[in-house]
């Protein structure tokens, strides 16, 4: 060997050295944000109470360009435009109004949330023209005198419309200006109170200079998701904009100090997340990295964020793929940031977190305090919710208890972990002793991360993981508590079956339990159980928590529980307790379905047969994460194997809409196996959804699978080898709704598989398209399949 080639292995062997020192010894984590979510939704707009605003006086007028750059800006009140007119749902995109004024003129700022602007209505240019027909923001101002008002809209082109009243003959002393960015627009308005003259019932009239109490409201017509959405500041709680008695009320002082500072501090210490206006984007989030040590190892690094609501595939937000960037240092407040490198990456297979491991690490090399990232794009982005979760190579502090009693058993495909969960946090409450209600457990769940944040973090590896080599081991799953509960086997026939003493008919059109919800009445009383993971081995015990994987890989696996309250993991109390001493052995396989137990004799509808049910955990292909469940009922003759003998026929009962697994819907022969699947807790009406249903990623990302199909087509077969089946009498039933159309579609897709389908009861092709809508993303995007063709088209 030469010695530049010794000293090139020298070099080398220093370099890992190096690195393996400084990764060695223990791990600790730190959560910058706290990512708590509150304990109630924000209070529903209020007839009786409109919002007040506040005008500030300016000595330092802005330039009306569109923009809302100058920093008289800033001693300004921001009214938030959070509802639709009616007052019946939230706005999901951010609109903001600010005010200003001085001896002559009113200033209006308008800043509106679009991820779609070239999607944008700007077509009219000239005054006066019918601007409710664009984008654009309607400005109602008035006195309660006589309730009279001046009505003027701007769109992002400055184009004006003035108006008294519905009279467009008026026009006013009135300066527009609009300006659009990538993902927003603007407008600036200047309005001469002079002008603005209000008759009195009895007496002078007064001028807007003289007013100081005024009726006022600011609607945003928003027209890029197809049709008009109505928005406002004050809710007219009707279609009709023109209501001045629903209007909000402005005052022209100065905002209380403590709004201003309110609406300026800083977030709190503890969270230590900063967010700052931009060009170009929604805003940049600033995270305060004193709690990690300068220049130490970091291990991983997550950026968590959520969206304020769900967004569907009628949703046009749901094509905008998120876009969040590492900045360089030296951002600015109101500057354009310039990324200092690719958009984040979707950390998968849950796809709800984003790695940042890089630029956090680089950040914390160079012994920077903060690390800023650009959020481009990111619909329905929750702000409040965003947080920075950091592993590092550290000593952690003030961890939370360690969790106990750690088994695993693995088999048809499955490692099945249970453990000792920690105790609740108080602001949870507790479960009563005894029988414990949907609406019960639902109370407990709601409140989990109302102040203190618990999960149960899954570790993998293929070594004994300890303190000292949890930083190698794989994140796999963080889970919450009350795992052991079988929520998604709530239903109605439960609490219905209760409340019935003796058989009963439900005939016809009269049904006392047509108001049963699973959310709602009857629903809340429904009784819950505990998971069982062994066919007659009994529910798990309360205070259990429950994961179960899904092996891709053969091979001896360790696995460790380790806790984690408010970012902080027990990274140290790792013991065979909570760390498996011995691997497990995995293999590959179809996961088969667990026998809960025997479902109870139904007072209505009671066939001869035993009911039994089944749950099953499945990952993909059957679902989009790594582990989901799901349950279901076989019904099996009493007499099968005695007075029924050979083969018997086998039927696939499909629930109706809001139906269960829990009753047998439907039986054509007293003979036959009964399979009954639950479409619940995403009604798929039988068929399927997009991969990123539940995660971050946008429609653009994935295809459209047939998921609940091939949990059915799975189950269907896996039936026909336990129970003595002709596959040759095979039938699908379903009646109304989503049960017969998914029937038919089964039927029509797999004529092979089912030799007779009894659907009965239509749907419009339209509502089915609506519906399908949101599972599969609007016709016109040709969206893809598994096959690869368009799924509208198969």
């Amino acid at each position: 060997m030469t010695r530049r080639a010794m000293r090139r292995l020298w070099a080398v062997s220093a370099v890992v050295a190096g690195a393996t020192a400084a990764w060695a010894g223990p791990m600790a984590t730190v959560r910058v944000g706290s990512g708590l979510k509150p304990a109630a939704p924000a209070p529903k707009a209020d007839p009786a109470k409109p919002p007040t605003g506040y005008v500030a006086e300016t000595k330092a007028p802005p330039t009306i360009d569109g923009r809302l750059t100058e920093r008289a800006w800033s001693a300004s009140q921001v009214l938030k435009v959070t509802r639709t007119l009616d007052g019946s749902g939230r706005a999901r995109q951010a609109t903001e109004i600010r005010l200003l004024r001085d001896a002559k003129r009113l200033y209006i700022g308008i800043r509106c949330e679009e991820p779609f602007t070239d999607k944008m209505r700007a077509t009219r240019r000239t005054r006066d023209e019918d601007l409710w027909g664009d984008d654009g923001v309607e400005i109602f101002l008035g006195t309660a005198d006589d309730w009279d008002y001046y009505h003027i809209i701007v769109n992002s082109l400055g184009a004006i419309y003035d108006g008294f009243n519905k009279d467009k003959s008026w026009n006013g002393a009135i300066e527009a200006a609009g300006a659009v960015d990538e993902r927003q627009w603007s407008a600036e308005v200047a309005v001469g109170l002079a002008e603005l003259v209000f008759p009195l019932p009895a007496g002078k009239p007064r001028k807007g200079t003289e007013v100081k109490r005024w009726i006022a409201n600011f609607n945003r017509n928003r027209y890029t998701r197809g049709g008009l959405k109505e928005l406002s500041w004050s809710p007219t709680f009707s279609g009709n904009s023109h209501v001045p008695r629903r209007f909000g009320r402005l005052l022209f002082e100065d905002p209380p100090k403590e709004l201003l500072a309110a609406q300026q501090a800083a977030p709190k210490a503890s969270s230590r997340v900063t967010f700052l206006t931009c060009r170009g984007g929604q805003a940049v989030v600033r995270f305060d990295l004193s709690g990690v040590p300068a220049g130490a190892t970091v291990h991983r690094a997550d950026l968590v964020a959520r969206r304020t609501g769900k967004v569907t595939g009628r949703d046009e937000e749901v094509l905008v793929d998120i876009a969040i960037y590492p900045l360089a240092a030296g951002f600015e407040a109101g500057g354009s940031p310039e990324p200092a490198g690719e958009a984040l990456k979707l950390r998968g297979p849950w796809f709800d977190r984003f790695d940042a491991t890089a630029a956090v690490a680089k950040a914390v090399a160079a012994k920077a305090s903060q690390a800023d990232f650009f959020v481009k794009a990111f619909p329905l982005w929750d702000r409040e919710s965003t947080y920075l979760q950091v592993a590092y190579a550290g000593r952690p502090e003030r961890v939370p208890p360690p969790a106990t009693g750690l088994k695993a058993v693995h088999r048809s495909g499955q490692t099945f972990l249970t453990w000792r969960e920690i105790a609740l946090p108080e602001a949870a409450g507790k479960l009563p002793e005894g029988d414990v209600t949907w609406g019960e457990l639902r109370g407990v769940l709601g409140l989990l991360d109302a102040k203190n944040e618990v999960r149960y973090c899954i570790y993998r590896h293929t070594s004994p993981i300890t303190a000292e080599s949890l930083r190698a081991a794989e994140l796999i799953a963080r889970v919450r508590p009350l795992s052991c509960w079988n929520v998604n086997g709530r239903n109605i026939e439960k609490p219905i079956d209760a409340v019935l003493s003796g058989y009963a008919l439900i005939h016809h059109q009269w049904n006392p339990f047509v108001s049963a919800r699973v959310d709602g009445k009857y629903g809340l009383d429904c009784v819950m159980e505990r998971l069982a993971i062994a066919d007659g081995g009994g529910p798990l015990a309360r205070g259990t928590g429950l994961y179960v994987h899904t092996s891709r890989e053969e091979g001896r696996f360790h696995y460790a529980v380790v806790t984690q309250v408010d970012g902080v993991q027990n990274t140290t109390a790792l013991s065979a307790a909570n760390s498996l001493a011995a691997p497990v052995a995995e293999a590959p396989a179809e996961p088969e379905p667990v026998r809960q137990k025997a479902l109870p004799r139904r007072p209505y509808w009671n066939y001869p047969e035993t009911r039994h049910h089944y749950v099953r955990w499945v990952g993909p292909p059957y679902a989009n994460v790594p582990t989901a469940y799901y349950n279901w009922a076989v019904a099996v003759p009493t007499e099968l194997g005695k007075s029924i003998k050979g083969k018997v026929p086998l039927e696939l009962s499909l629930h109706r809409d809001g139906k269960s697994y829990y009753i047998t819907q439907y039986r054509i022969r007293r003979d036959s196996i009964v399979v009954c699947p639950h479409d619940f807790p995403l009604k798929t009406w039988w068929s399927g959804y997009h991969e990123a249903e539940g995660t971050l990623k946008s429609f653009r990302q994935g295809v459209v699978h047939p998921y609940t199909e091939r949990r059915v087509l799975w189950f269907m077969e896996w039936a026909s080898k336990t129970w003595p089946v002709d596959p040759a009498r095979t039938t699908v039933t379903g009646m109304n709704g989503g049960a017969s159309y998914g029937a038919r579609r089964l039927r029509n897709r797999h004529p092979k598989l089912f030799s007779r389908c009894e659907a009965r009861g239509r749907s419009r092709a339209a509502d089915i398209y609506k519906r399908l809508e949101v599972l599969w993303g609007r016709p016109e995007w040709k969206l893809k399949g598994a096959s690869g063709r368009s799924v509208w088209d198969e």
